[in-house]
């Protein structure tokens, strides 16, 4: 019986998790390195133990120890991710026909059709058609997609090669890469089965902020992949709530949860769920038409002995009738839960919006500004340095009293820790009483900090984000202050534009806006790059700052190129005042981003501060004057808090 067949009769079940039970059973010891994938060639009594375990436990698919098997990742090369991947087919093959050997020897051997058969091999061999052996790959590795591409196809030539015909590709972070993997493996085996299988955190998104209905949908719409599923970094618990709020993909469903969350002990870090409620949870999915269960991190052959005694050896009586999807009964229930969530929410806008008096009391009044067609003035200023926030807080209100529309606040410019500019925009809301623009960077936080921060800003009343990849921490040695670029901005936007769409998160949108540097030597890369986040959820752009006739030029195509694409996109002009000689001459040598010519550094050799400071607001006026036809506003960068200065400046701008 072949896997469809099999599906339309059974519950498939997996085996657990290889990486997690091995440490377990045999260490490592501790500072001990090894390669779990590597084990194939120097411990296969060992990996044909765990095999046989999770067979023994009921299991009728196994992976094979191959997650991370890419020439990426291991010493030797595509040599060794060959070996790699022709060991762990064979083990698990070996693995499979031992057990039902074992399987067989230990039945009844009076039975008369045993003892015909036994010695030909037809009984291993009508029996090991129910059991089922998948290639395992996890997220090819590269910084490019063209490298993770290139590591996929590899890897599939390599299992093609030794015969596979299953494959499993789990704890993928987003699709799009997979799916063209996926494509390369149907085109060259039409006959193989495709599983295509996502990590998300119990709130939906992946560690590169995409979230699993999305990921899910995309793969399901794909017609060389056969099933989808989910896997790792959930439970059991909340990977069920998981599912029972997605609508229906049109194709069986994998479920593989982790078996809790990790704690550490010692050196360590193990997992101490509860097999029972493990199985218990998992086998009513499958009830409801789940079609393969198994576990993930820290489930061991128990879970799997568990799971496989709650579950039906066919499929439930009256369970999945002719021609019914077999996951349609759990999202029929979902659908129905998101629509009483959807009803809810309305209700509680409608609540809202009858106390305040306005419906629209939480969007942010610096965006209504930029859709009235009026040309705006964001100013940015840097956080503090150390606590005291007076002087800052002087020169916010200094600003807002000159018509500023918004202050944006500096995330650790140049990689130097300031105060956080998410808590500054804070303070300016709370005791100015204005808009505020923070920036985020993708340099110091990961998924987690990430949210926490944005549902603290919307807490305090802030919509604006300038999300920017952020400049690298110099050191001599990198690990000495750890660096974390779990996105890039590109992919923060989306994932912040993906929570936006998640009910409860945020009542009204959060407006995302992007770095655009005019200065890059490749203006069209840029432009490449801004039409990404545009598509990734950016409203508009803050152009670095423009002080050559180049940098105005670019901001003028760009307002070409990008509003041609999408008339709404909103584009601030950067304007940073020169304040001196030395003051040009840093900036041209050292701050990476900004152009400033010889020929406005002349301007000021041999000037004092007073005219100086003349200069500066001339030419800030000159370049103000240059790019207002392209631009919907200006953004003003304040030198050394010189507040009085951009003041200046502001009161003279063309609008």
């Amino acid at each position: 019986m072949r896997i469809r067949e099999y599906l339309r009769e059974h519950i498939l079940l997996f085996d657990g998790a290889f990486g997690t039970y091995y440490t377990e059973q045999f260490g490592p010891k501790r500072g001990e390195n090894f390669s779990l994938e590597g084990l194939n060639l120097f411990r296969p009594d060992r990996v044909r133990a765990i095999h046989m375990e999770y067979l023994s436990a009921g299991a009728h698919a196994i992976k094979t120890n191959t997650f991370g098997a890419y020439p990426q990742n291991l010493a030797q090369g595509a040599q060794e991710a060959h070996d790699v991947i022709r060991a762990g087919l064979t083990l698990a093959r070996e693995s499979l026909l031992a057990y039902l050997e074992e399987k067989k020897n230990s039945e009844d051997e009076n039975s008369p059709a045993d003892q015909a058969l036994r010695g030909t091999g037809e009984a291993t061999a009508s029996a090991e058609e129910d059991y089922f052996i998948f290639a395992d790959l996890g997220p090819a590795p590269g910084e490019e997609e063209e490298e993770r591409i290139s590591a996929y196809r590899s890897a599939i030539d390599c299992f093609l090669e030794e015969g596979a015909r299953y494959f499993l590709f789990e704890t993928l972070p987003e699709e799009k890469t997979v799916l063209d993997a996926v494509r390369y493996l149907k085109e060259k085996c039409p006959e193989a089965y495709l599983i295509t299988s996502f990590a998300v955190m119990p709130d939906g998104f992946s560690r590169e902020g995409r979230n699993y209905r999305d990921m899910l949908a995309a793969a399901a719409r794909e017609s060389a992949v056969d099933a989808v599923g989910l896997n790792c970094m959930s439970s059991v618990r909340h990977m069920d709530h998981l599912v029972r709020e997605l609508v229906d993909p049109g194709k069986p469903l994998l479920l593989m949860p982790n078996a809790g969350y990790p704690v550490v002990r010692g050196y360590r870090t193990v997992f101490e769920g509860n097999v029972d409620y493990f199985a218990e949870i998992l086998a009513a999915d499958a009830d409801q038409g789940v079609s393969m269960v198994g576990g993930c991190c820290g489930t061991t052959p128990d879970y799997i002995r568990a799971l496989s005694g709650r579950l039906c050896t066919g499929r439930p009586a009256g369970g999945i009738r002719e021609g019914e999807k077999p996951c349609l009964r759990i999202f029929r229930q979902a659908a129905d839960a998101i629509e009483t969530r959807r009803e809810s929410r309305a209700g509680a806008r409608e609540f809202a919006a009858a106390g305040s008096g306005n419906l629209d009391a939480d969007q942010s009044v610096f965006y209504q500004k930029l859709l009235s067609g009026r040309k705006v003035i964001a100013v940015e200023l840097d956080s503090p340095k150390g606590c005291d926030v007076s002087k800052f807080m002087e020169a916010a209100q200094t600003l807002k009293e000159a018509g500023a529309d918004i202050l944006t606040i500096s995330d650790n410019p140049i990689a130097k820790a300031r105060m956080d500019s998410s808590l500054v925009a804070g303070m300016i809301r709370q005791r100015v009483g204005m808009d505020a623009l923070p920036h985020m960077t993708c340099r110091d936080r990961n998924i987690n900090a990430t949210k926490s921060l944005l549902l603290g800003n919307y807490a305090q009343g802030i919509r604006d984000v300038l999300v920017i990849t952020g400049d690298p921490i110099p050191s001599a040695q990198r690990d000495e202050v750890k660096m974390v670029y779990q996105f890039n901005s590109r992919k923060m936007m989306a994932y912040i534009q993906a929570l936006g769409r998640e009910e409860g998160v945020f009542p009204h949108p959060m407006h995302i806006y992007g770095a655009l540097n005019v200065n890059a030597r490749n203006f069209e890369i840029e432009l490449e790059r801004a039409r990404q986040k545009m598509q990734a959820g950016a409203a508009g752009f803050l152009t670095q700052p423009a002080l050559t006739s180049q940098a105005i030029a670019n901001i003028q195509r760009a307002s070409d190129v990008l509003r041609s694409e999408d008339p709404r996109v909103k584009i601030l002009g950067g304007i940073i005042p020169v304040v001196s000689e030395k003051n040009g001459r840093f900036m041209q040598s050292e701050v990476s981003g900004i152009d400033v010519p010889d020929s406005l550094i002349e301007r000021y050799v041999g000037k004092d501060r007073a005219a100086c400071e003349k200069i500066a607001v001339i030419s800030s006026l000159e370049l103000a004057e240059a790019m207002t036809d392209a631009v919907d506003g200006y953004y003003l960068v304040t030198p050394f808090m010189r507040a009085h200065l951009i003041r200046r400046i502001m009161e003279n701008l063309p609008r």
